[in-house]
């Protein structure tokens, strides 16, 4: 049961750190395009 829980643990901050990522690059991607069209 401890191994299931500090799987699923690791498993959530893993999720938060590419959800984390996922806005840098969206946010990255946003930034760059309005560069771009001005």
């Amino acid at each position: 049961m401890l191994v299931s829980l500090v799987k699923a643990t690791a498993w959530r901050k893993r999720k938060k750190n590419f959800v984390r990522q996922s806005l840098l690059v969206l946010l990255t991607t946003a930034v760059g395009t309005a560069a771009g069209a001005y």
